[in-house]
């Protein structure tokens, strides 16, 4: 059995405020900060520049429950804005639990997957990898993120 993405954003549009994915429409719409860049690691890409920056995909998407999934993107971090830490995303919004997902990137070095199936923090787990170069090396790094 061949897996399918349900969606998939490939920021084709190159202006205004909003992208959406290829498969089913949804939208994502720019927050302060992001604008378009001139291309990617494979296609184009989005330029999102630290502070309340970010790109919101709505209620819809990451809401994944007690189900499989993988979540896939390329990444590039030119700047760190003198933080430690970066959100890079998911679907959290404040702390505490929820049917949420969230990537970081922790101490500059660490990428930091937790997901929880439920506000009551029902099978919550974070997952650290071990130190990597993505915030010195300015390069495209390929990240993805299993639950199974």
């Amino acid at each position: 059995m061949k897996a399918q993405p349900i969606y998939h954003w490939q920021f084709n549009e190159r202006q205004g405020t909003v992208a959406r994915d290829n498969i089913s429409g949804v939208e994502g719409r720019f927050g302060s900060s992001s604008n378009w860049a001139k291309h990617g690691r494979i296609g184009r890409s989005v330029v999102v520049d630290g502070g309340t920056a970010h790109i919101n995909f709505g209620n819809v998407v990451g809401q994944f429950g007690t189900s499989d999934f993988t979540v896939a993107f390329g990444m590039k971090i030119l700047n760190n804005n003198n933080d430690n830490d970066l959100d890079i995303i998911g679907t959290r919004t404040a702390a505490g639990y929820r049917n949420v997902f969230s990537v970081q990137l922790r101490d500059k070095t660490r990428i930091v997957f937790q997901v929880c199936e439920d506000e009551a923090g029902k099978n919550f787990i974070e997952v650290l990898t071990p130190s990597l170069p993505l915030f010195t090396d300015k390069k495209w790094h390929h990240i993805a993120l299993v639950r199974q």
